[in-house]
């Protein structure tokens, strides 16, 4: 069973031999008030749990084991630049740093991982040669305490932005563009040679389409990603507009709405009785956890 909890949406899907036999969707507060709250809200994680449960029950599925993946607006992940010919001590002391800046109250109760990207063209080198991720120690607690209440064996943790990318690594060429597309923010991942390349996360207050122009396309147009054709776009209920707005630059793309329930023949899935259908591109995380 894959659960994913991004804004106010908690999504439900579980496969078996390839075959897609339960999806679903709630709503609940967004996960970021939910997740980032200065204390530990017991009685919310009682109600997400409850939730979960209920509807599981309702829908007779059991399981044992749930992958679990979040919002990335969770987390701070961005590229930075790393001297790796450097001591072990002082490459930390930059990770802690790099998060500092943006956390200075509280960076210490972050957790900090950390990838080595290596670019073949060393025209990208510019775009830093290190993929950070860096969220609160309270979502993992928080997560432990809703899988113990629920009794629900919660085994792996991600981050949308990745599981996306694994799923879309599947059925794409090794060099692509994904766009997670969220009403405040939009997420760039580019995978060169079936590996990420760079990972930039652009807010948006007002005009997408000049975001689009400004800093989706300056970055898709440097040297070094001329093999780039492809770009995937998946997430909230903004990922059709953003694809029309795309569609109209004179940009050299094939733009791809994501459709995993397609992939996995689940069409029925999508209506169900459902007042508002479910919409397959906001699936593509789940699908990933695969």
């Amino acid at each position: 069973m894959y659960i994913e909890y991004s804004g106010n949406c908690i999504r439900m899907l579980q496969v078996e031999n390839n075959s897609v036999k339960f999806a679903d969707q709630l709503e609940y507060v967004d996960a970021r008030y939910f997740y980032l709250e200065p204390k530990i809200n017991h009685k919310k994680i009682n109600e997400v749990s409850e939730l979960i449960l209920n509807n599981l029950k309702r829908n007779n599925i059991f399981t044992d084991n749930i992958k679990f993946v979040l919002d990335s607006r969770l987390a701070y992940i961005s590229c930075i630049p790393l001297d790796y010919t450097d001591e072990v001590e002082n490459i930390n002391s930059s990770l802690i740093w790099e998060v500092s800046n943006f956390f200075p109250e509280n960076y210490k109760n972050y957790k900090v991982t950390y990838q080595r990207i290596v670019h073949e063209n060393k025209e990208l080198d510019h775009l830093g040669n290190t993929l950070i991720i860096a969220y609160h120690k309270n979502i993992a607690e928080i997560t432990k305490r809703i899988s113990e209440i629920s009794s629900l064996k919660i085994s792996n943790i991600n981050f949308d932005v990745f599981s996306a990318c694994s799923y879309i690594s599947q059925i794409s060429p090794r060099n692509f563009a994904a766009l997670g597309c969220k009403k405040d923010r939009l997420d760039l991942s580019v995978y060169i040679n079936g590996k990420i390349s760079f990972f930039l996360p652009v807010y948006v207050k007002d005009n997408i389409k000049d975001v689009l122009q400004t800093e989706i396309y300056r970055i898709l147009k440097l040297n070094g990603y001329e093999e780039v054709q492809d770009i995937f776009l998946y997430g909230d209920d903004v990922c059709p507009k953003i694809l029309n707005l795309l569609e109209g630059f004179n940009w050299k793309f094939k733009y791809n709405l994501t459709d995993p329930f397609n992939d996995y023949s689940a069409e029925a899935l999508i209506y169900d009785g459902r007042v508002e259908p479910l919409k397959p591109f906001s699936f593509t995380s789940l699908f990933g956890l695969k």
